[in-house]
């Protein structure tokens, strides 16, 4: 389950959320609870790699506040970036970031 962490400018609450792209290679991410009652679209840029990557990650800027930053999906050769809010901009001149990254079950994977 992840922590409470923002999207955009969206504050997301602590649960199990699914992260999908609408279009296979746009720039938008689509993340989602279950029921569907919390939801949010991020800015994304894709950064390519040379090696697929070994597990999914799910990779957090830290300001106090959690802040989405980059996913990472196992197998692909290609790093999903999250471009950062004005809300986490506004963070950032308060204090430097600490990352955070947790351990994420690809879509792919029952």
């Amino acid at each position: 389950m992840a922590p409470a962490f923002y999207a955009g400018n969206a504050k997301i609450p602590a649960h199990s959320y699914r992260m999908t792209q609408p279009e296979p290679n746009g720039n938008l991410l689509l993340i989602e609870d279950a029921s569907g009652s919390h939801w949010a679209f991020v800015e994304c840029v894709i950064a390519h790699s040379e090696t697929p990557h070994a597990q999914s990650d799910v990779t957090f800027n830290k300001y106090g506040n959690l802040f989405l930053s980059a996913i990472w999906v196992e197998g692909r050769k290609s790093e999903m970036q999250i471009l950062p809010s004005k809300v986490e901009q506004n963070a950032a001149k308060a204090a430097a970031a600490e990352k955070h990254s947790l351990s994420a079950k690809s879509a792919s994977q029952p």
